[in-house]
């Protein structure tokens, strides 16, 4: 199961955009918690926090904690992945060959989770996975070719349509594309960031976007609307099938 772009602020703090973005993740969680069957992971695909805090990220981790499951965590231009993994470590069963950077991969159910960290030096929010990840990256799908995996990243490879969103997407899409349309086993991409619901086929890659659990986006950069569009998405894997339900809250 997949959430994204919470923003959340410290317990007391100011709303964002007028929406108090922490109940908007707690009706979330309260929804997830009466899915059945019982989700196997839940993956947070960035923006954890509006403003990174330590005060922050702990409310994100009293919120979260009614999920009681596996949870795994991106990295979003409005984190800070010292503070994030201080109070929000990942599992210990995952590779730790780059945590302390932000990407990592796991498995559990059958599935392969890679994430990575798309907080590279590029301007106005945008994103870049660098050469170091792409390389990495681009081993462990040669070992592990049979497995059948899904990318999480938070800014998005595709354009959606909206100007100033797509500006600060990910700048260097086509090189992380390059790297995924060599291998089949990756069955889907999954990106936060536009808030928006999305879905594209670059260089033949699956790929989609996930709504926040906060607020909407619109076409200007001021638009940002509550209770219309949040939630979140259920992932079922069946052998190289892909399925998604969104659910709104």
């Amino acid at each position: 199961m997949i959430l994204s772009d919470a923003h959340v602020t410290p317990l007391g703090g100011p709303l964002v955009h007028g929406i108090d973005t922490n109940a908007r993740l707690a009706m979330a969680v309260e929804r997830v918690s009466q899915l059945r069957p019982k989700m196997e992971f839940v993956v947070h695909l960035g923006d954890l926090t509006n403003d990174p805090s330590l005060e922050a990220y702990c409310e994100f981790s009293r919120i979260t904690r009614g999920l009681r499951t596996q949870q795994f965590y991106v990295w979003g231009n409005h984190d800070d992945g010292g503070m994030l993994s201080q109070e929000l470590p990942p599992p210990v069963d995952v590779d730790p060959t780059g945590v302390s950077e932000g990407y990592y991969r796991f498995s559990t159910g059958g599935v392969q989770g890679i994430v990575l960290n798309s907080n590279g030096p590029v301007p106005a929010g945008g994103g870049d996975v660098d050469a170091v990840q792409l390389e990495w990256l681009e081993n462990v799908l040669v070992a592990s070719n049979s497995s059948p995996s899904l990318v999480f990243v938070h800014h998005p490879m595709h354009k959606i349509g909206i100007d100033w969103l797509d500006s600060s997407g990910l700048h260097n899409s086509g090189d992380l594309l390059e790297v995924l349309s060599r291998h089949s086993q990756v069955l889907r991409v999954f990106s936060g960031h536009v808030h928006r619901r999305s879905w594209a086929r670059p260089s033949g890659v699956p790929s989609e976007t996930v709504r926040s659990t906060a607020f909407s986006l619109g076409p200007r950069q001021a638009d940002a609307v509550a209770n219309s569009g949040q939630g979140f998405v259920v992932v079922e894997v069946n052998g190289a099938i892909v399925g998604t339900t969104d659910f709104l809250v």
